[in-house]
């Protein structure tokens, strides 16, 4: 088992959420094999018009990926409900915010994001967000961009090679990537106001909850999980 599917079937186990996994080359490969006429068969009717509205194939790869990953979490979710279902009948569209959801379950959360060679997706009858960031080269001008000062101090205190720099950036963006996922907001949350140095954070000026953040360092990859403490059986996560 590959190290993110590892971690992502750990964490589904323990708290109870289903997952997606999918290879964006595979998506890519199709396409440009088939073309776009490949997408009607993994594509649900309601979908169709948004994938038709991409402008370039870069952004067809990335949401096609991530429509795939969603369907095949639901799919593992509805597995002994349904077993019947196909991607067709899956619909997943983009509600406020751009927030994604299941067409026909209200009670299900929906989570996607995509970086680089990979698209992932959580799907819970709980709050939850996850976010994957491939670990790259990162000027620190972004962190003083989007980094609260414990966070900076961090990167100050432990990022004396520049691969420990990029990789701790990237921590700490995915981070917070997975809160905004988390509370439906896309990119309407101000990061550098909210500091996801330690295990739990508290987003007062739009919840005041509790977010539980669990993350790791994956083959190149940061992926991050966003929960409500709530959810949460055992286990003790830090950063790795």
């Amino acid at each position: 088992m590959e190290p993110m599917e590892e971690f992502l079937d750990q964490n589904a186990r323990e708290f109870g959420f289903s997952y997606g996994l999918q290879d964006t080359s595979a998506v890519a490969t199709c396409l440009n094999v088939q073309g776009d006429a490949w997408a009607t068969l993994v594509l649900a009717e309601a979908e169709t018009a948004d994938f038709a509205q991409l402008p370039i194939q870069k952004r067809k790869i990335e949401w096609l990926s991530g429509r795939i990953a969603a369907k095949k979490a639901f799919a593992q979710h509805m597995a002994t409900a349904n077993p019947g279902h196909t991607f067709p009948e899956i619909a997943v569209l983009n509600g406020r915010n751009r927030a994604p959801f299941i067409l026909g379950y209200p009670d299900l959360t929906l989570s996607i994001s995509h970086s680089s060679a990979h698209a992932v997706a959580v799907v819970a009858p709980f709050h939850i967000g996850v976010d994957i960031e491939r670990i790259e080269p990162r000027p620190l001008t972004l962190a003083d961009y989007f980094c609260c000062p414990e966070e900076r101090g961090v990167i100050e205190r432990e990022c004396q090679l520049p691969d420990q720099k990029d990789a701790t950036i990237t921590w700490f963006w995915s981070r917070k990537e997975a809160v905004a996922k988390f509370l439906r907001l896309g990119g309407g949350l101000d990061f550098k106001h909210i500091n996801t140095v330690d295990e739990y954070v508290c987003v007062r000026e739009v919840s005041g909850e509790r977010i539980r953040l669990i993350s790791k360092n994956c083959a190149g990859y940061c992926i991050s999980l966003a929960l409500r403490p709530g959810s949460i059986t055992v286990g003790n996560h830090g950063r790795e």
